[in-house]
């Protein structure tokens, strides 16, 4: 999960429309209450996250965990889809940066691959979640910001 919660959330934490980051504040600390949030909803722990981030995978998180942050952040709708374009205008309203912007839009759009995915577990989203997260992180080397 290399760096899920600081790399992987924090980017995709950026097209959280409920959070405006600020000079001071930053992407990481902008999601850290998303986070702590789908932690107690669903029992993971601090030390879970930590040892995924250091296993570089994604793999050991249970998906409901994933599927509510990024449902809270947007890339995963309501019905479980992968919802590219609610996702692309929140990235826009957190980074200013044309050329950062572009390369985790390119990784979004890229990533749009698994909505043609099979999942079993219909508007949970959970399963889906996972083959997004699972996307983002085949391209880190591209959205490192």
């Amino acid at each position: 999960m290399s760096k899920f919660s600081g790399f992987l959330l924090c980017v995709l934490a950026v097209s959280l429309s409920s959070v405006h980051v600020t000079k001071a504040q930053t992407l990481r600390q902008s999601v850290r209450p998303v986070i702590a949030a789908c932690s107690q909803e669903h029992g993971v722990t601090d030390a879970e996250i930590q040892a995924a981030k250091e296993a570089g995978s994604a793999a050991s998180l249970k998906p409901c965990f994933i599927g509510c942050v990024l449902k809270k952040i947007g890339l995963i709708n309501d019905k479980g889809d992968y919802d590219l374009d609610s996702g692309l205008k929140g990235l826009r309203q957190f980074v200013k940066d044309d050329e950062k912007y572009n390369k985790l839009a390119n990784v979004a759009r890229a990533c749009s691959k698994v909505q043609d995915k099979a999942v079993t577990d219909g508007t949970a989203g959970c399963e889906r979640s996972v083959l997004v997260a699972d996307c983002f992180l085949t391209y880190k080397a591209r959205i490192i910001i």
